[in-house]
């Protein structure tokens, strides 16, 4: 059986005691169905994906996932400054 992370952000979802997600990505095979499903669970459960390495897609889930719940915008600003 495969799992994919959309999958298991969706299990979590229906999870009553979980009350965020934290997953850690190295790559994703179908980067497109976790955005639709972190969109969707972010809604109502807070989502942190840790990414290793570097990559383009790094910038969209660190501003996806952390947006959300930081006040303070330039931290993300200074973080994504230092992705570059």
């Amino acid at each position: 059986m495969y799992l994919d992370f959309d999958d298991v952000i969706t299990f979590f979802e229906h999870d009553e005691p979980t009350r965020a997600i934290v997953i850690y990505v190295e790559g994703l095979e179908n980067p497109q169905g976790l955005m639709k499903v972190a969109k969707h669970v972010s809604k109502h459960k807070p989502i942190l994906a840790l990414k290793g390495g570097k990559g383009k897609h790094l910038k969209k889930l660190l501003f996806h996932t952390l947006a959300p719940w930081l006040e303070n915008m330039s931290f993300i600003k200074r973080l994504s400054n230092r992705l570059d």
